[in-house]
């Protein structure tokens, strides 16, 4: 979720903010002054969605492993350890 809505701000950096874009605050070619600024946000937003979906690969690939050897049955269960 948080990928798709980075993609989304990533997209419409730059745009136009229609609603402010009238009279003294639009050039003499058509181009308005205000844009938006959502690259920061989007660009984060990706890395924070794929660093999820990494981890989450990793953490499957690392419990199957260690599934594989045992012999036990039941719900799958956390184990924290403390060092």
């Amino acid at each position: 979720m948080t990928g798709n809505t980075g993609s989304v701000l990533i997209a419409i950096d730059e745009d136009a903010i229609t609603s402010r874009c009238s009279g003294e605050n639009v050039n003499s070619v058509g181009v308005c002054k205000f844009r938006r600024d959502t690259l920061g946000g989007g660009i984060a937003l990706v890395s924070v969605g794929v660093a999820a979906a990494v981890t989450g690969a990793v953490l499957l690939v690392v419990r199957r492993r260690r599934r594989t050897g045992s012999a036990s049955a039941g719900p799958p269960r956390l184990l924290v350890r403390q060092f």
